[in-house]
């Protein structure tokens, strides 16, 4: 637009030289009066027809004396065949169809006809038809007031089509934004320093139970929206904001209209808006996440509770193999304390010899639980080196990869079956050494019973 107002003041500066040196010309004077003429052609060729505004000279009786170029491509003219045809017919037949609202540019550009004293400065949209492109153009026209075509009217047209479709996009874009702010799942706000409510969208009266009327130039202090104790929290944010800087998330106790309380989490950013520092707040409400974690953290505890009571050694153990937690238990079945268990994968535990179907089984189970038998015995080696052996009772917690794994140490057990075997085999041998004595004293005293009682041993 600087550019348009630089090239109007300089039409209008040599126009008005034009004019100051054509009036000191004698029209008698053919020599001279050539020359201005030839000076004029050359000014309207190099600096009017190469201009980018479109520019209309009417003489007094309103008939077009002179368009340049751009005027000719944004009304669809021919300079040649409209020069000394009356403005006002040339509107009716050839221009008023191309504009947006042709009976309004008419009523305006016919009222300076009429009074041809004043500056007209318009907007009109030119409508794309054919070869035409759709375009808005501003007018701005003045009369004539000395020289050659005194008592006329020059009129300049502007190309503002980007400067409009800016502020057409602009304003989309604004009405956007207004459509994200009042239709967030999320309370959006806007207060400025001292706490005032200057805007809020549906969320925001949702959460506080106010309409968006009832909010709007009252401070949340005078609605006592947050609690006494969450004043100092308040305080140090709006400090913080008044400063540039954003805030939170912050957790505060919000008090809504019908006196009921929700936990809400607010964060706040300084904006400009309208040249203004305002704060725009973003309130969440974690009534029911607070709910679900004060329950999850009371599950914790009970699972925890449940953990570490059960008198049997459990792992919970990642599909990657390691262990992920371990109970007491493991400390006496193993012989490491549980830091030194959590962290470390849990081949690192298994006697070689069974560690490959081990690992097989705990990769098929992950793909299949049912193709694996869930209780197996396994020999494992504890903090000494001693091999223990154990039963496992292994089952993928759902939902996720990870299992849990239950050891029951039967190393004392499979000791005491070792050593009843060993007893029997002690006593299979003396009743056999026994037997064996007895016959060789019957046999030394009657060689028939002797055999007889053999054979039947036998």
């Amino acid at each position: 637009m600087k550019d348009e107002n630089k090239i109007k003041a300089e039409l209008i500066k040599e126009s008005k030289t034009l004019r100051k040196e054509r009036e000191k010309s004698a029209l008698d004077d053919t020599t001279k009066h050539k020359q201005l003429e030839e000076k004029y052609q050359s000014f309207t060729k190099d600096i009017l027809d190469a201009s980018k505004v479109g520019i209309f000279i009417l003489n007094s009786d309103f008939k077009v004396v002179w368009i340049n170029n751009a005027l000719e491509n944004y009304f669809g003219l021919q300079g040649d065949k409209i020069i000394g045809k009356d403005k006002r017919q040339l509107i009716k037949k050839n221009i008023q169809h191309i504009f947006e609202d042709p009976d309004e540019f008419i009523r305006k550009v016919f009222a300076t006809y009429d009074n041809n004293t004043y500056i007209e400065n318009f907007e009109c949209h030119v409508l794309p038809k054919g070869k035409r492109k759709e375009r808005w153009l501003e007018h701005w026209s003045q009369p004539i007031k000395s020289g050659l075509y005194a008592g006329g009217r020059i009129e300049y047209y502007y190309d503002i089509t980007e400067r409009r479709q800016a502020e057409e996009e602009l304003k989309n874009s604004e009405e956007r934004l207004k459509i994200l702010f009042d239709y967030a799942p999320d309370a959006y706000y806007t207060n400025n320093s001292k706490g005032i409510f200057i805007d809020g969208n549906k969320a925001a009266e949702k959460l506080t139970g106010y309409k968006r009327e009832e909010l709007i130039g009252k401070s949340f202090l005078k609605l006592k929206l947050l609690s006494v104790k969450d004043m100092s929290k308040v305080a140090k944010a709006l400090a913080k904001n008044i400063m540039g800087q954003p805030t939170g998330p912050d957790e505060f106790v919000l008090n809504r209209k019908d006196n009921s309380k929700v936990t809400v989490e607010i964060s706040t950013y300084p904006v400009k808006i309208k040249g203004k520092t305002l704060v725009l707040g973003i309130a969440r409400d974690i009534t029911e996440r607070k709910k679900a974690e004060k329950a999850l953290v009371e599950s914790e505890k009970k699972y925890r509770t449940v953990f570490e009571s059960t008198g049997t050694a459990t792992l919970i153990v990642e599909e990657d193999t390691t262990i992920v937690n371990a109970n007491k238990e493991c400390e006496r079945v193993a012989g490491y304390a549980v830091s030194q268990l959590v962290g470390k994968s849990w081949t690192k535990f298994v006697y070689k010899e069974d560690l490959q179907i081990m690992l097989s089984r705990h990769k098929a189970r992950r793909k299949d639980p049912r193709s694996v038998p869930n209780r197996y015995e396994v020999r494992l080696i504890d903090a000494k080196g001693e091999i223990r052996n154990t039963i496992l009772s292994i089952g993928i917690i759902p939902g996720s990869k990870r299992s849990v794994v239950s050891m029951n140490d039967i190393t004392e057990r499979k000791q005491a079956e070792e050593k009843l075997r060993e007893s029997h085999q002690k006593l299979k041998k003396t009743m056999n050494a026994t037997i064996e004595t007895m016959s060789r004293i019957i046999e030394a005293k009657d060689p028939y019973t002797a055999g007889h009682q053999q054979r039947v041993s036998q």
